[in-house]
């Protein structure tokens, strides 16, 4: 069956901000619509055919400075027990699920934060930050959950970016919503990071 797609259109004006994924509607360019809801600025995944596909672009490419990075969004998900991909840049970068463990992905050096995922269907904000190429940190709703030091590296495929889905082969949805997807070319800080979920999640 034919699935439900949204594709956006990357913004690499800012130097700091590398892409805002749905922060503003009119980012949001909608290439199919079956069983998507678009929440004002949220967007319900339904576990089933629903993603988000966002073009490959400069902005999502990692690669420049000393490889520091921010992902960082609100998200609710219910009580869930199976593999899914949160984010995948394939070849690239990521962030997996499994049961209520978080995968931080950089491709060959990744990094499980296990327990992170608040599966109880209510908003909550996640942080994932990369500091030069040696340290990676989660924080949820604001505050620090671990800090795991293992260098890693980054590559960049040239692939698109996907939001809660697996693969174009085998179409396994992530049932979530989520909201302010951004991804940042430094590590934010505690203090930005709070001060920047301090605008909520927006549904």
């Amino acid at each position: 069956s034919s699935s439900a797609a949204i594709t956006v259109t990357p913004n690499s004006t800012d130097t700091v901000l590398q892409a805002l994924v749905f922060l503003a509607c009119d980012t949001i360019e909608i290439s199919k619509a079956i069983n998507v809801q678009i929440c004002r600025n949220a967007v319900d995944f339904d576990g089933v055919n629903d993603y988000v596909k966002i073009a490959d672009h400069p902005s999502l490419d990692l690669l420049s400075g000393d490889t520091s990075f921010t992902w960082m969004f609100w998200m609710k998900t219910p009580p869930r027990t199976r593999f899914d991909f949160l984010m995948r840049k394939v070849g690239g970068y990521g962030i997996d699920v499994d049961n209520d463990n978080m995968l931080f992905v950089t491709w060959g050096d990744d990094v499980w934060f296990n327990d992170a995922l608040q599966d109880d269907d209510q908003w909550h904000h996640y942080a994932f930050v990369a500091s030069g190429g040696e340290e990676k940190k989660l924080y949820v709703d604001g505050q620090l959950f671990e800090t795991i030091v293992s260098p890693y590296t980054l590559s960049d495929s040239g692939d698109s970016l996907y939001l809660g889905f697996n693969n174009p082969n085998v179409l396994i949805t992530l049932d979530m919503t989520l909201s302010q997807f951004s991804i940042w070319n430094r590590a934010l800080d505690s203090a930005a990071i709070v001060e920047y979920m301090s605008c909520g999640a927006i549904s």
